[in-house]
Parts: structure tokens; C-alpha cells; sequence
């Protein structure tokens, strides 16, 4: 015989008014319910639930075995079809607030502890189930306290969402200004996100780390320290020494002759010097026009002048020595500050990216705590306060 129904039967059998016990001719002629079967099936409806919550497994065990034992005493006539529906009902109501509470430790605690004295009040309740109202969990300071942290989390979230538009739409630099992204007002909103706590406080600690990265080379760029001004003084003085090359180039082939001092300097005369030192001349004019006053002024990294400077072709040695480099020169400059377009352009993409799952991630997080506060406040009555 199934374990479990022996102890129903002597339960039952306890329970029983004594004049059911002493009337021998009284007889149990109940239709019988395939409680094991029932039980099964109810296993499947909690176990997810079961797996999910290992905190508060013994009190799901516990709500299935006192449904098993209705249905066990329904059998032998220990209790009523009335009483029988009125806890099956009462099981799958619990199960129903268990999900209402479910994402909150602290709900899940209280919902198991209340779980016998609200069983003790279904069965000692002689009216139809749907009058049985069980009594409201009770509100202790560890729920409250949650909902709080809850609230603080929504509140965070909530600041944090209209930044992040913010940083999308101003990554983008425009000449010899700073990305709107790197204003000090979208810094100090990160700021207070991250004094105010919660779980955006985090988010917006990675994002001001980002944005200060990214920031920091276009602030470099337009304020350069010492160590930069001097790169860009070499830079300038390896102008004024091409200029020279070409100057003294020039002396040696118009008007001439060009002789063995300046074959040995320069190396041999081309056949097209004069118009190759022509072109040198607006070269070099139009880097000074570019490069302008540095280091006082902002150095032109991603000005056209340097693709011209690298793509330019030259037969004299030295012109194709010396020019060239210049855009070599000044890619280096620019990668030193941090201002290079393909890295810049890599960094930019990687705020993007962090920005959209940010949105997304803050978005759910923001519904699924708002949610949960609204569920516990009702299920707690705490609505008006």
C-alpha cells in the first residue's frame, strides 16, 4: 500500500467524529480520486518554480504535500468535496502569489513563512472558498527595505535614460571643437547617477570612463601639454629644415651650375628639377598654411593637405626623401594625441555599442522594477503609502 496513504488513513482516522467511528454500518462510498496522478501533475505546474527558488524549495514541498493529503483524506471520507476544492483552490492561489513576489528574496521568505498559518486558516474556515480571503502578508522591515532599494533602483535608471541619447548623438567631432558628448553638464549628470546608488549607478560609472577615454584626446588635441607642444615644435623646425633643402636645391640648379658640391648634398640633377622644385614650393606653402601657428594653435590632423603630402611622386632624391615623410610625421603627431581617424573611429563605434545595449538593458530593467514595486506594494497593502 502507497506510504503516503497509510499516513492519510491514520490521520483521517484520528480526525474523524467519533460517531462516524462507532456507527460500524457507516461506509465510505466516495467516488475515489487518482491523487497520485493529481500530485503529478501539480509537481509539474511548481516545478519550475521549485528549481528556480531553491531558497524557499521545503515550503513548495511542503504546500504539495498538504494538497496530497486533502486528496488522500477526501478518499477515505475524511474530509469533504467542499473542503477538498477550498484547498486545491488555496494551492494554486499560492502558487499565483509566489509568482507575484518571486523576484524579491525578501518577499520570497515572508511568502514561506506565512505559508501554515494560512493553511490553518482555509481549513478552519467553514464558508465557500470564494468567500476565504487569507490573511495579507505581513509588511516586515526587510520588505520594506527591499521596495526602497527597489525605488532607489528607479530612480537611478530614470536618470541615467536621458543621458544616454545624449552620448549617442554627440560622439561626433567637428574641427577644432570638442563632441557635445564630452560637455562637462553630460559628465557631472553621469555624476550624480553614480552618488544617487542603485543599479544605474554602475552603468553610468562605465560610461564616464568611456567618454573620459574618448574625451581626453580631443581635449589634448585642442589644449596640448608640454610634452605634445614640443612634437609640434620638432614638427615645425623639420618644415624649416625642407625648406632649406629646397632653397639651397634651387641655388644649385637655377641658375647653376649644378656642381660637385651639390651632386654629393643632393645627389644628381634630375632633368625635370626646376619643375619638380615649383611643385615642392606650393607643397610645403600650403603644409605652412595648414599647419598655421603651432603650437598656439590646434594642429590640423585630420586636414586633406596630409593625403596630398603622401601620394605626392618625385625623381630628385631628396624631394622624395624629405616630403613624403612629412605626412609620416605628422600621422605620428596626431596618433601621440590620440587623434587618429581609425582609432578614434574604433572607440567611437565601442561607445555606440556600450551606449544601445546600455538602453536596452536600463529599459528592461526599469519595467521589470517598476513591476515588481507595484506587485509588492499591492500584495503587502502598502498602495497608499
Amino acid at each position: 500500500m502507497n506510504g503516503r496513504f497509510c499516513v492519510a488513513l491514520l490521520v483521517a482516522a484520528h480526525t474523524l467524529p467519533v460517531a462516524r467511528s462507532e456507527a460500524q454500518e457507516v461506509t465510505c462510498t466516495v467516488e475515489q480520486r487518482a491523487c497520485d496522478q493529481e500530485d503529478a501533475a501539480f509537481t509539474r505546474q511548481m516545478r519550475r518554480l521549485s528549481e528556480a527558488h531553491a531558497d524557499v524549495r521545503p515550503a513548495f514541498e511542503s504546500l504539495r504535500l498538504r494538497r496530497l493529503a486533502a486528496c488522500h483524506d477526501y478518499n477515505v471520507c475524511g474530509a469533504t468535496g467542499i473542503e477538498l476544492q477550498r484547498i486545491r483552490l488555496w494551492s494554486e492561489g499560492e502558487l499565483e502569489a509566489f509568482r507575484s513576489v518571486a523576484a524579491n528574496p525578501a518577499s520570497r521568505t515572508v511568502w514561506a513563512r506565512g505559508l501554515g498559518s494560512r493553511f490553518a486558516f482555509v481549513v478552519a474556515a467553514g464558508v465557500q472558498t470564494s468567500q476565504v480571503t487569507p490573511p495579507r502578508p505581513v509588511a516586515t522591515p526587510q520588505v520594506r527595505q527591499a521596495i526602497s532599494q527597489m525605488e532607489n533602483d528607479i530612480e537611478s535608471l530614470e536618470g541615467l535614460q536621458p543621458i544616454l541619447p545624449r552620448i549617442r548623438d554627440g560622439l561626433t567631432s567637428r574641427r577644432g571643437r570638442l563632441p557635445s558628448a564630452c560637455s562637462e553638464e553630460i559628465r557631472n549628470d553621469l555624476r550624480a547617477v553614480v552618488r544617487l546608488g542603485g543599479t544605474a549607478a554602475s552603468e553610468a560609472r562605465g560610461l564616464r570612463g568611456d567618454l573620459d577615454r574618448y574625451c581626453r584626446r580631443f581635449e589634448l588635441h585642442l589644449q596640448p601639454d608640454e610634452a605634445h607642444q614640443n612634437r609640434m615644435r620638432r614638427f615645425v623646425t623639420t618644415l624649416t629644415r625642407i625648406d632649406g633643402y629646397i632653397a639651397d636645391i634651387r641655388r644649385c640648379a637655377d641658375p647653376g651650375p649644378y656642381t660637385g658640391r651639390c651632386r654629393n648634398a643632393y645627389g644628381d640633377q634630375t632633368s625635370n628639377l626646376i619643375r619638380e622644385l615649383r611643385q615642392a614650393d606650393r607643397i610645403m606653402r600650403d603644409v605652412r598654411r595648414a599647419v598655421g601657428n603651432i603650437p598656439e594653435t590646434t594642429f590640423p590632423c585630420n586636414h586633406r593637405i596630409w593625403r596630398r603630402v603622401e601620394e605626392s611622386e618625385w625623381l630628385h632624391s631628396t624631394l622624395r626623401a624629405q616630403i613624403p615623410g612629412l605626412s609620416r610625421s605628422a600621422k605620428r603627431l596626431c596618433e601621440a594625441i590620440g587623434i587618429d581617424d581609425e582609432e578614434v573611429n574604433e572607440q567611437k563605434t565601442r561607445i555606440l555599442n556600450t551606449v544601445e545595449q546600455r538602453t536596452a538593458r536600463t529599459r528592461d530593467m526599469l519595467r521589470s522594477r517598476r513591476e515588481s514595486v507595484a506587485s509588492m506594494r499591492r500584495n503587502f497593502g502598502l498602495e497608499d503609502e
